[in-house]
């Protein structure tokens, strides 16, 4: 027998392990009314499904323009994930972000999959101190509002997240004008994210982006907050900062769209 979760009782079941779930979470929390969720049990086995519209996401809509739907599964069991897939709508193209090879093999008896990307997850095990240089900011300079947008960042949701302390800007600056920056803002609860790193491209080279990503992490340890370093797989520079700096990976997150 199978039993059904509510949404209240799955958001909480999901933030029981929050960073093996952070995306889910994230999701859910980003776009409570552009998400559908469920989750399901058997036994101590749990399994959880988000299907998010993919236009709610300007990540989604830029690099998967001709899908419907984003599927996120997080699962115990693959006679579970099998399962989940009956609240998987079949009247568009459907991006699936799967974290376990599992997962995917469920996923793969009912579609046809083609990989398309690969995220890596970091985490911080050990403290940070804030650079003397680097500045906290939730009253972002147009600036810096502009170099976050340039990585793909919407406006309106940075500054919904900076009016309520759900986000912070951390940045270096030469003659007044960041050089060098990374936007911390909350996932889910307790987990937040440090993303969006960029150092212009005169001013690289001098390890600012290292100094930024410190300091974020410097800030969320003072907060006692988790903290999550996301990397696409391709991202050399990036993945080599993770590992320089001491952050562990704890998550791969691959992306697959459906193929007719």
């Amino acid at each position: 027998m199978f039993d059904m979760m509510d949404r209240g009782n799955l958001v909480a079941a999901l933030g029981q392990q929050a960073l093996r779930n952070v995306v889910l979470l994230k999701y859910l929390l980003m776009y409570p009314e552009r998400t559908v969720a469920y989750g399901i049990s058997h036994g101590q086995d749990k399994a959880f499904i988000v299907i998010l519209d993919a236009s709610a996401s300007a990540y989604d809509r830029e690099m998967y323009p001709s899908s419907k739907h984003v599927v996120l599964i997080s699962s115990d069991s693959e006679i579970l994930t099998r399962r989940l897939l009956d609240f998987v709508p079949c009247d568009g193209s459907i991006v699936f972000k799967l974290s376990s090879e599992e997962d995917r093999a469920a996923v793969a008896t009912r579609f046809s999959l083609r990989q398309t990307a690969a995220f890596h997850s970091y985490t911080a095990h050990s403290p940070f101190e804030r650079d003397p240089e680097a500045t906290i900011d939730r009253a972002p300079t147009e600036a810096l509002m502009a170099l976050a947008e340039s990585q793909g960042q919407e406006r309106v949701w940075i500054e919904k997240l900076l009016a309520t302390d759900r986000a912070f800007f951390c940045s270096i600056s030469r003659a007044d004008a960041p050089v060098s920056f990374c936007l911390a803002f909350q996932n889910f609860e307790h987990v937040w994210e440090v993303g969006s790193v960029l150092t212009l491209e005169q001013h690289r080279g001098h390890g600012y982006a290292a100094r930024v990503v410190r300091t974020a992490h410097a800030v969320l340890a003072e907060r006692q907050l988790m903290s999550r370093y996301q990397v696409q797989r391709d991202n050399i520079a990036s993945i080599s900062l993770a590992r320089k700096i001491g952050l562990k990976q704890f998550l791969t997150l691959r992306h697959y769209m459906t193929v007719s």
